[in-house]
């Protein structure tokens, strides 16, 4: 249940623009998961949580190819944060 919703939120972002090319493929499934934790994990505030999500992306396709501005990931991760993991 929940990656059915961290996957809606991170598709709606799109933030390598792969879901466009192939909107039946799970593009952002190991960030997903990799996010996930992340909520469980019981951050404190959407911006600490940001700041993960942002560098999760940035592991996984360098910071050239993912240039999303901060204040974007900042928006996605309010969403993020109001996900009930439990």
């Amino acid at each position: 249940m929940i990656y059915a919703k961290v996957k809606s939120i991170i598709d709606r972002w799109d933030p390598i623009g792969l879901v466009g090319i192939d909107p039946e493929h799970d593009h952002y499934r190991i960030e997903i998961n990799e996010i996930i934790k992340l909520l469980q994990s019981n951050y404190s505030t959407p911006e600490e949580l940001a700041k993960h999500v942002e560098s999760i992306f940035i592991e996984y396709f360098d910071d050239e190819i993912y240039n999303r501005p901060f204040a974007e990931c900042l928006d996605v991760a309010r969403i993020l944060f109001t996900i009930d993991c439990d």
